[in-house]
C-alpha cells in the first residue's frame, strides 16, 4: 500500500514539473479581471446614444486588467442572457437587440500585467415600446489565442442592466 502511494506521488511530482517547464505561462500566471462585474443604468433616455460613462459615473467605465506574463488581445462582445448560463434577473427582461450596445472597440490589445479601460454606448431605438422597460445584457470581454497551439482562452461576462425612461427623448 505504501509502495503504491508513493509511485502515485512520483508521479504527480513528475507531472506537475512537466506542466511546468512546457506550459510556464499558463501553469502559473494567467488572468483577466474586469471591474464593473455590474452596470446599472435607470432612466435611460430612448431614441438618444449615450456613453454609459458619461451617462452613470466614470466607475461605470470598463476596466480591464491582464494580469498574466504575455501580451493579449481581448475581444469584447455584446451577448443576452439567452446565449449565455446566466440567469435573468427578478423585473429585466433579455435585451431584445444586442446592437443597442457597443463597445468604444470591439478588440483591445493589453500588454502583460497592463490595464486598459473602455466605454460603452448605449442607443436604445425610439419606440414607445421600449418606454419604462427593464433590460438586462451580458459584456463578455474574452482573450484571443496567441498561438493556434494555446489550449485555453479567458472571458469575464458583466452584466448589463438598463431601466429605460418613461417619455421617448424628443
Amino acid at each position: 500500500m505504501l509502495l503504491k502511494l508513493n509511485k502515485i506521488a512520483c508521479l504527480i511530482i513528475i507531472l506537475s514539473v512537466f506542466a511546468y517547464l512546457f506550459f510556464p505561462v499558463s501553469a502559473h500566471s494567467m488572468g483577466l479581471s474586469v471591474d464593473p462585474s455590474e452596470i446599472i443604468l435607470n432612466n435611460v433616455p430612448v431614441g438618444k446614444r449615450i456613453s454609459v460613462s458619461e451617462f452613470a459615473g466614470e466607475k461605470m467605465r470598463l476596466v480591464i486588467k491582464n494580469k498574466s506574463l504575455q501580451d493579449f488581445f481581448y475581444q469584447i462582445n455584446i451577448l443576452d442572457a439567452a446565449q449565455t448560463k446566466t440567469s435573468i434577473k427578478h423585473g429585466y427582461k433579455d435585451i431584445p437587440d444586442t446592437s443597442w450596445i457597443t463597445p468604444e472597440s470591439g478588440q483591445i490589445h493589453i500588454l502583460a500585467g497592463d490595464i486598459k479601460t473602455v466605454d460603452l454606448y448605449l442607443k436604445i431605438p425610439k419606440d414607445k415600446q421600449y418606454e419604462n422597460q427593464n433590460y438586462q445584457a451580458i459584456v463578455e470581454i474574452k482573450s484571443k489565442k496567441n498561438n493556434p497551439e494555446d489550449l485555453f482562452v479567458l472571458a469575464v461576462q458583466a452584466r448589463m442592466y438598463i431601466g429605460t425612461d418613461t417619455e421617448v427623448e424628443k
